[in-house]
């Protein structure tokens, strides 16, 4: 049963709580590397994907030679 103290403490709650944040959300991106890049940046550039998201973007990962200076430790 609701009785006064409960109300009052969810009315407290609610004042306090902050609202819910608003993001913008993000693109989808496709991130491809060696024969499926390929099919995945043709699809995007030919608008095919545009019906499941209109900001669809494609990456390539990068090369083991872009991805080492990232992963080597700090000096």
């Amino acid at each position: 049963m609701l009785n006064h103290r409960i109300l009052l403490v969810t009315a407290a709650a609610a004042t306090i709580t902050p609202p819910p944040t608003v993001r913008a959300p993000e693109p989808l991106t496709f991130w491809a590397a060696g024969r499926a890049s390929i099919v995945l940046a043709q699809a995007v550039a030919n608008g095919t994907l545009e019906a499941i998201d209109p900001s669809v973007a494609f990456k390539t990962w990068p090369t083991p030679d872009e991805m080492a200076p990232g992963s080597a430790p700090a000096q």
